[in-house]
């Protein structure tokens, strides 16, 4: 009944012989049931592997959930960096559309002040012209009114029909 109890097997018979020995007071002994330490250590032992045991399954369970967590983790970042990729290519293509308009704008704006400038040009050559217009006709009437002494005046001119003989001078 004691070696159902945890007891080892025949320590009651050697108690007769070495109970008065170091040996048995010092280690023997205490593997008696009710009076020895050691069966206690036992079940306190065996009371913490249970305990442990239990610590190690809910571990695992705690493990098995993290790693399914990392996995959508995983999963929501890779998706999240393929968005990233696609709005970052989408960005640049902006950049560079936004860069070719930069450039069409700087174009035209110097297409622009060169018209400018030109018309700016033209305008002086055009007044340039007029003013020599101006000098030419001016002149042109200086030196017709100084010449026509000997001549006649364009409008007596236009008076005289085909035929008739000019006064003399």
């Amino acid at each position: 009944e004691k070696v159902k109890l945890g007891e080892p097997e025949g320590l009651r018979q050697v108690m007769g012989v070495y109970e008065k020995t170091k040996f048995y007071t010092t280690y023997l002994k205490h593997w008696k049931v009710r009076k020895g330490k050691f069966l206690k250590l036992l079940d306190q032992l065996t009371a913490s592997m249970a305990s442990l045991e239990g610590d190690v399954l809910n571990e695992e369970k705690l493990l098995k959930e993290l790693k399914d967590a990392l996995n959508k983790t995983t999963t929501n970042r890779e998706a999240a960096q393929t968005k990233l990729d696609v709005a970052l290519a989408d960005e640049q293509a902006a950049i560079s559309g936004k860069e070719e308009v930069e450039q069409a704008m700087a174009s035209l704006d110097t297409k622009i002040l060169e018209a400018t400038n030109l018309v700016t040009d033209l305008e002086q050559v055009l007044k340039q012209a007029i003013l020599m217009y101006k000098e030419a006709k001016a002149t042109l009437i200086s030196e017709h009114a100084a010449k026509k002494d000997g001549m006649m005046a364009l409008s007596q001119l236009q008076g005289l029909t085909v035929g008739t003989q000019l006064p003399p001078p």
